[in-house]
């Protein structure tokens, strides 16, 4: 079987907080690696470097030491312009409370990740409407976040995450917003992402949103405490 590339390697990992006469370390030497069509869950207590460790696979923030890739690219040696690339073009974003803005429509929170990376509006539109079908959302463009449920706030918050069509795709506590019934629809979707190629990590402290992951990774005060892989 042919071996599958690197979407994410990290290497010795470190975020050292200063803001206080006592630093606080975040993450503490921390090694690890994603191929892609993986699916990986990252679980721990609040606290842990959960947090953490997710803005900085995100390219939202930058490690005090060690070394962060994404296909190969050296995050910390990156400038601004750089990272709000990858940012822009590599890495779709789910986040627990959806983040979607009240006054556009399903249709325009979609399209707008697409405005930001300078597609001409009628692919925008497009490429919004593939991505909003493949959630099951077609009925529903028109519509503004205040008229949805969460379970469709959360697919709406995906669909704009895969419009770009990611290298990777991020979720940090995508299902902590909603019921059993609506996780279960929502963890669906995930798993016939992963079935199409999708590489994609999950911060969760929800047992049963990492039992869907290939692999599980333990954080505990800043250190990975255990990496497992689910039969």
């Amino acid at each position: 079987m042919k071996e599958q590339p690197l979407i994410v390697n990290v290497r010795d990992l470190r975020k050292v907080y200063c803001e206080t006469e006592s630093p606080v370390v975040a993450l503490d030497n921390v090694s690890f690696s994603v191929s892609k069509g993986e699916f990986i869950a990252i679980v721990g207590a609040s606290g842990s470097g959960k947090s953490t460790l997710l803005h900085l696979l995100g390219a939202l923030d930058t490690p005090t030491s060690g070394v962060y890739e994404i296909l190969r690219k050296n995050i910390a040696t990156m400038n601004d312009d750089e990272l709000s690339i990858v940012r822009r073009t590599e890495i779709g974003f789910v986040f627990q409370v959806f983040n979607l803005i009240g006054q556009l429509s399903v249709l325009e929170n979609v399209v707008l990740p697409l405005k930001y990376a300078n597609v001409l509006d009628c692919r925008a539109v497009n490429r919004a409407k593939e991505a909003l079908s493949r959630v099951g959302l077609s009925h529903r463009l028109s519509h503004l976040p205040s008229q949805l449920s969460g379970g469709e706030k959360q697919r709406v918050a995906i669909a704009r995450a895969l419009v770009i069509g990611p290298s990777l795709l991020l979720a940090d506590e995508p299902t902590g917003n909603l019921d059993s019934k609506t996780t279960s629809t929502i963890l669906e979707l995930f798993e016939a992402l992963h079935q199409e190629g999708h590489t994609i990590i999950v911060v969760t402290h929800d047992e049963n949103v990492a039992s869907r992951a290939d692999r599980v990774i333990t954080i505990h005060d800043g250190n990975i405490v255990e990496a497992v892989v689910e039969a």
